[in-house]
């Protein structure tokens, strides 16, 4: 079976946001078999979860009636599901897709008439952080923020040219700094020990990407390295001093 689902999704995904699957309704009645179906979806969830790689969590415990949940509105002749979460941190959401227009993501998408070229889909998100939780860690508002300084200041005072910072992001991205390749001005801050310079990991878009910045009291945060759309990375100064890579498979079952 899982030579199928990979060719499935091989075939059929569509350009989507960085970290997210847009499956197209129309291919997706080609799939008839239930089993081939929940497959899928677990595939799918999978891959978008912000829960542990390997974890019970990211697969929505494989619970029959969250996966039959997803499955009955995916393949839904006529789709008036609005957005939902079955588990696994992950948002579904009514999508149209067209290659000439930017991609229309939300429940307004069940009311409207598709034109030429448009593609009715279901995209597969991370789900917002929970609003009221005062735990940090995964779902938290909180654990989509790290704070970076003071490792990166222990390495820039060794004598020794250190290997790259490593930092797991909502275990989703994992982000590499090399502290003695970083640019001059953000090293300056950091080994001038200005207590109210920081440099942090946050979330940002809709979809949670992770956005490295340097933080200064009464200065704005100033974009040192962050994700684009299609993956690539935008940083300053040396594009060799941080990278931020994407980590789960979408081919493994």
């Amino acid at each position: 079976m899982t030579p199928t689902v990979t060719a499935h999704l091989t075939e059929h995904v569509l350009p989507s946001p960085f970290g997210t699957i847009l499956l197209p309704s129309a291919n997706l009645r080609d799939i008839t078999d239930p089993d081939v179906r929940s497959a899928l979806v677990l595939r799918v969830i999978r891959y978008v979860s912000f829960h542990p790689w390997g974890s019970l969590r990211a697969d929505a415990h494989r619970r029959k009636s969250s996966i039959h949940r997803i499955v009955r509105a995916l393949w839904a002749e006529d789709p008036h599901v609005k957005k939902f979460t079955a588990g696994a941190g992950v948002l579904w959401s009514p999508a149209i897709f067209n290659p000439k227009m930017p991609l229309r993501v939300g429940n307004h998408c069940l009311h409207l008439t598709l034109k030429p070229d448009d593609r009715f889909c279901w995209l597969a998100s991370r789900t917002p952080p929970f609003s009221k939780n005062p735990q940090q860690g995964a779902g938290s508002p909180t654990g989509l923020i790290i704070d970076l300084t003071e490792q990166l200041r222990v390495a820039l005072s060794s004598d020794v040219s250190a290997d790259p910072l490593q930092a797991l992001y909502d275990c989703r991205f994992l982000l590499r700094i090399h502290p003695f390749k970083m640019p001059t001005y953000v090293k300056s801050a950091l080994q001038k020990h200005d207590k109210t310079a920081s440099i942090k990991v946050v979330p940002f878009t809709q979809y949670y990407w992770p956005k490295v910045v340097l933080q200064r009291e009464s200065h704005p945060d100033q974009v040192l390295a962050l994700p684009q759309e299609n993956g690539t990375l935008d940083a300053t100064g040396s594009p060799s001093w941080i990278s931020i890579q994407w980590i789960r498979p979408l081919d493994a079952a």
